[in-house]
C-alpha cells in the first residue's frame, strides 16, 4: 500500500485546535436561546451570541471525522487490520466505558436539579445509578460513531486494495475537491436518528471515507495548502451568508442541516481549515506540542465540567449573562486542565479514561496516526 507523506504537524494542529473550538462551542451552547436542546432549560443566554455555536457547528465535527480518515490511512500503512481494530478498541471503547463510569454521572445528576428525569416515578438507588450511567454519555457519542466508522472504512478499503482510486484522486483539480460538497449534501439527508441528532450516520462516515480515499493523498494536501488563503476567503463568505440566512434558528434542525448552503459552507470550511493548518501550522510550537498530547483528554473531560459550571452559575450566582459566559469558559479551562494533569499521571486512570498505555509522550508521527481515535 502506498504510504502518504503528509505533513503531520498540520494534522495535529487542525485536530487539536478543532477540539478547542468544541470546548468553546459548548460554553455558548449551554446558554443558547435558539431552541437547541441542551442540559438545561433554554433561554438563559444572550440571543445574538447564538451565532457563535451556529457558525462552527456545520464543520466542527465533520472535520474531525475527515481528519480521522486521513489518520486511519497513516495507521493502516503501518499496521494490519487486526492491529488497527485492536487499537480502536483500546483508544475508543475502553475510554468510552471508563469515562461513562467515572465521569458520566455528572451530567444526569446535574440535569436532575432542573427537571425530574424519572417522570415522578419512585426509582430505587441502584436503578437510578444505572440510568445515570446510561444517560451520561455527553460528548462520548463521538467515540461510538468513530468506532463504527472505522469498521465501515475497513470494509470499504477492501474495494481499493491496489490504491487505484487513491492514486486517481491525487490528480483531481481543486474544483473537483470542492465539488465533493454535493455528495456531502446528499449524505446529510440519510441515516439521521430522530432523537439523537448528533449521530449523523450519513455525513460523518462519508467525511471519514473521503479523508481516507482522497484527502490523505499528498498531492491533494499540497493542492489544499496552496489554495488555503482562497479557500478560507470562500469559507468566510459562505459562513457569513449561512449565519445571515439562519440566524436565530435551531442549528440542529434537519431542514437547516440538510440545506445546500449549510453543506457547501461546511465542506469548504473543512478544506480551508485543513489546507490552512498544513500551510501555517506545519512547525511544532510549545503549545501545539502540549496540545497534541492533551487534545483527546480535553475532549473526554471538558463537557462534564461545562455542565457542572453552568449549573453552579445558574443555581447559586446571579451574574449578568456576559460575565456568566466568561466565568463558565474560565471554569471549564481550569477544572479540565487540573483534572487531566492529575489523571494522566495515574496509570490506571490514564488507561481507562484516555486509552493511553504508556506515560512517555508519543512522537509526532505516532500521534498523527492515532490521536484522531483519541477523540
Amino acid at each position: 500500500m502506498t504510504e502518504p507523506a503528509v505533513r503531520l504537524h498540520g494534522l495535529d494542529a487542525v485536530r487539536g485546535y478543532t477540539i478547542l473550538v468544541v470546548v468553546g462551542y459548548h460554553v455558548f451552547y449551554l446558554f443558547n436561546s435558539s431552541g437547541v436542546v441542551s442540559s438545561f432549560p433554554g433561554g438563559y443566554g444572550i440571543h445574538w451570541l447564538d451565532v457563535v455555536p451556529s457558525f462552527v457547528y456545520p464543520w466542527m465535527m465533520l472535520i474531525m471525522f475527515t481528519v480521522a480518515g486521513i489518520s486511519a490511512r497513516l495507521s493502516l500503512a503501518r499496521r494490519t487490520v487486526r492491529q488497527f481494530l485492536r487499537e480502536r478498541v483500546l483508544k475508543l471503547i475502553i475510554p468510552l466505558v471508563g469515562a461513562l463510569t467515572l465521569l458520566g454521572w455528572i451530567i444526569p445528576v446535574t440535569q436532575a436539579q432542573f427537571t425530574d428525569i424519572f417522570a415522578g416515578y419512585d426509582v430505587t438507588l441502584p436503578v437510578r445509578l444505572v440510568i445515570y450511567w446510561l444517560t451520561g454519555y455527553g460528548v462520548l457519542w463521538f467515540l461510538v460513531e468513530l468506532f463504527v466508522c472505522s469498521l465501515v472504512l475497513v470494509v470499504f478499503r477492501q474495494f481499493d486494495r491496489g490504491d487505484r482510486f487513491f492514486t486517481f484522486a491525487g490528480r483531481w483539480p481543486l474544483w473537483a475537491l470542492i465539488g465533493l460538497a454535493v455528495p456531502i449534501w446528499g449524505a446529510s439527508m440519510i441515516l439521521n436518528m430522530p432523537r439523537f441528532v448528533m449521530f449523523r450516520f450519513g455525513i460523518y462516515p462519508l467525511g471519514m471515507l473521503i479523508g481516507y480515499f482522497v484527502l490523505a493523498n499528498p498531492a491533494v494536501l499540497e493542492r489544499l495548502r496552496k489554495a488555503a488563503l482562497w479557500l478560507l476567503g470562500a469559507a468566510a463568505v459562505l459562513g457569513v451568508a449561512y449565519s445571515w440566512v439562519f440566524f436565530g434558528r435551531n442549528w440542529l434542525d434537519d431542514g437547516l442541516l440538510q440545506n445546500p448552503l449549510t453543506n457547501a459552507y461546511a465542506w469548504v470550511a473543512v478544506l480551508a481549515l485543513l489546507g490552512g493548518a498544513i500551510r501555517w501550522c506545519d512547525r511544532p510550537t510549545r503549545f501545539a506540542t502540549w496540545l497534541q498530547t492533551r487534545s483527546f483528554p480535553i475532549y473526554i473531560a471538558h463537557y462534564n465540567f461545562a455542565v457542572l459550571g453552568c449549573w453552579l452559575l445558574i443555581r447559586f450566582f446571579g451574574m449578568p449573562m456576559p460575565l456568566s459566559y466568561l466565568l463558565l469558559a474560565i471554569f471549564v479551562v481550569i477544572t479540565t486542565v487540573i483534572f487531566i494533569e492529575i489523571t494522566i499521571h495515574v496509570p490506571v486512570l490514564r488507561l481507562v479514561l484516555y486509552g493511553i498505555t504508556v506515560k512517555k509522550t508519543p512522537r509526532s508521527h505516532q500521534t498523527s496516526e492515532t490521536a484522531t481515535s483519541h477523540k
